[in-house]
C-alpha cells in the first residue's frame, strides 16, 4: 500500500502566519486612531455647519430669526427667536442641547461679539466671523460665517491655529 503525503499546514506554518497577522494589526492600532479622531472632527464641523446652514435656511422660510447659542466648550443650542430681540425668552422654542463628537472641543471664537449667534429672516446673520475647535491632538478645525450672506465653511486642518 502507497501512502500519500499528508496534507494540511504544519504547526510552525500556522505560528509564522498568525505571528505576521499579529503584527499587521499591532502596525494598523494607531493608524486607526488617528483616523477615528480625525473622523470625530469632521463629524464636528459637519454637525455646526450643518446646524448654522439649517437656521439660516428656516429663518429665511419662516421669516422668524433664529439663534444658534453656544453655552460651553462642547455644548450649543438653536432657539426660535419669535419677538426677534436675540435672546431666548419664556416660550420660545429650542433645540439641544447639541453636544461636540469626540474630544473635539470649541477653543475660541474669532470675530463674533458673544457667543449667540443671530440668523436673519433675510440669510444674513447678525455677526460673521470664525469658530475655531481644537481635539486632544491639538488638531484644529474651523468654520467661518460670513455675516453679510451667511455662507458656512468649513476649513480643515488649520495650520498654526
Amino acid at each position: 500500500m502507497r501512502m500519500f503525503g499528508n496534507k494540511g499546514f504544519t504547526m510552525i506554518e500556522m505560528m509564522v502566519v498568525t505571528l505576521v497577522t499579529g503584527i499587521a494589526i499591532a502596525a494598523s492600532i494607531p493608524s486607526f486612531s488617528r483616523f477615528r479622531e480625525s473622523s470625530a472632527m469632521n463629524s464636528a464641523a459637519e454637525q455646526i455647519a450643518g446646524h448654522f446652514r439649517l437656521m439660516r435656511q428656516t429663518a429665511v422660510a419662516e421669516g422668524t430669526p433664529y439663534i444658534i447659542a453656544f453655552t460651553g466648550a462642547d455644548t450649543y443650542f438653536t432657539i426660535e427667536d419669535t419677538n426677534g430681540d436675540g435672546l431666548f425668552t419664556t416660550g420660545e422654542s429650542y433645540g439641544g442641547p447639541y453636544f461636540l463628537p469626540g474630544t473635539a472641543q470649541i477653543s475660541r471664537f474669532v470675530g463674533f461679539n458673544s457667543s449667540w449667534i443671530n440668523m436673519n429672516p433675510n440669510g444674513t446673520s447678525s455677526e460673521g466671523g470664525s469658530i475655531d475647535f481644537v481635539n486632544d491632538r491639538g488638531q484644529v478645525f474651523r468654520i467661518t460665517l460670513l455675516s453679510s450672506t451667511g455662507h458656512v465653511q468649513i476649513i480643515k486642518e488649520v495650520p498654526g491655529a
